[in-house]
C-alpha cells in the first residue's frame, strides 16, 4: 500500500490533541475539585449558624453577610455544576472523536498487522524493548515476515518507531505519548471486533 503522508499526520495529531485534552482536563478537574472543597467549607458554615426561633424570623431581617452567603452559595453550586456539565460533554465529545480516528487508522491494518502491533505493545509491558525475534518467537512466524508487518504498520501511520542500537539490534516502540492514553484494552476490543472468535488475545500465540 502507497504511504499515505497527509493521513499519517492526521493520525499523528489527533493522538497529540487527544493527550493534550486529556492533560487539560486533568488540571480543570483539580481546579473544581477545590472549588467544591471551598463551596462544601461555605455550606457547612451556613449549616452550622443557629437557625432563630419563628418570633426572632419575625421580628429580626436576615442580616446581608447571611444573604450573601447563601447567594454566593447558591450561584457558586450553579456555576460548577454547570462547569462540571460543560467539561464532561466536551470531553466525552473529545473521547468520541478519539474513537473515530482510532477505529479509522487501525481499519487500515489487516488482522495480522493489527495482531503484531498489540503484541508489540503488550511485550513492552513484559519485557520493555522488543525485537523482530521476540516477535517472531511470540507469534511463531519468521523474522522476515514480522519486518514486513511492521514496516507496513509504520507506513500507514501508526505510532510504531524502529531504533537500531549499535547498528545492530533494532528496538521496536509505541510511542510514550499514544501509551500514556492507555487505550491497550479499547484496541484489544477493536480487534476482537475485527475477528470475534479470536477468544485468547496473545495468550495462544
Amino acid at each position: 500500500m502507497v504511504e499515505d503522508p497527509i493521513f499519517k499526520e492526521i493520525v499523528r495529531n489527533s493522538f497529540k490533541k487527544a493527550r493534550d485534552h486529556m492533560n487539560s482536563l486533568e488540571t480543570q478537574i483539580k481546579a473544581q475539585k477545590a472549588e467544591i472543597q471551598a463551596i462544601k467549607t461555605l455550606l457547612e458554615q451556613i449549616k452550622g449558624q443557629r437557625i432563630p426561633n419563628s418570633t426572632e424570623f419575625l421580628q429580626e431581617e436576615p442580616s446581608k453577610l447571611e444573604i450573601q452567603k447563601s447567594s454566593i452559595g447558591n450561584e457558586g453550586v450553579y456555576s460548577l455544576t454547570h462547569s462540571v456539565t460543560h467539561s464532561l460533554t466536551k470531553h466525552i465529545n473529545n473521547l468520541n472523536n478519539l474513537e473515530k480516528t482510532l477505529k479509522r487508522a487501525f481499519s487500515r491494518l489487516t488482522r495480522q498487522e493489527f495482531l503484531v502491533f498489540l503484541t508489540i505493545y503488550q511485550l513492552e509491558d513484559e519485557i520493555s524493548e522488543v525485537t523482530h525475534s521476540h516477535l517472531a518467537q511470540k507469534l511463531k512466524l519468521t523474522e522476515g515476515c514480522i519486518r514486513s508487518y511492521v514496516s507496513s504498520i509504520i507506513r500507514k501511520g501508526l505510532p510504531l518507531t524502529r531504533q537500531k542500537i549499535n547498528n545492530k539490534l533494532t528496538i521496536l516502540r509505541i510511542s510514550t505519548e499514544f501509551r500514556a492514553m492507555n487505550l491497550k484494552q479499547t484496541l484489544t476490543n477493536m480487534f476482537y471486533d475485527i475477528d470475534p472468535n479470536q477468544t485468547n488475545l496473545l495468550d495462544n500465540t
